[in-house]
């Protein structure tokens, strides 16, 4: 899954801490660690998603614009509506047909990329 963009961006202290807990080498992310998890994305960060297709961000503050893949759009598509981590892992494993394990990887990676682009923060 990836997230494309035009230029490097900022880090989210706050959703950096919760993707450092979750890509630690020592362990292995599960359903439990996304328990009660709510990414919330930032007010100036417009989306263009059309349904399970490619789309695109856009943030007005620094005017990047950002490539979604698939995988991406749907996870975004959920973070926007406020819907829990592990609720997306769940949706997205019975959407795409894959195990649990896998869907925790992508929301994973997209929470990391989230946090290098600057895109999100936790509640």
């Amino acid at each position: 899954m990836k997230i494309k963009n035009i230029k490097e961006g900022k880090s989210t202290k706050d959703l950096g801490a919760v993707v450092d807990r979750f890509r630690s080498k020592d362990s292995e992310v599960g359903m439990n660690d996304f328990q009660n998890v709510v990414i919330r994305i930032p007010g100036n960060i417009t989306a263009e998603i059309p349904e399970d297709k490619n789309g695109f961000l856009f943030d007005s503050g620094s005017g990047r614009v950002y490539a979604l893949n698939r995988t991406a759009s749907f996870i975004f598509s959920k973070i926007r509506s406020g819907v829990a981590l592990s609720d997306i892992v769940k949706q997205l494993s019975t959407r795409y047909d894959v195990n649990q394990q896998i869907a925790v990887s992508d929301v994973q990676d997209f929470l990391y990329q989230l946090r290098e682009l600057g895109l999100g923060s936790t509640e």
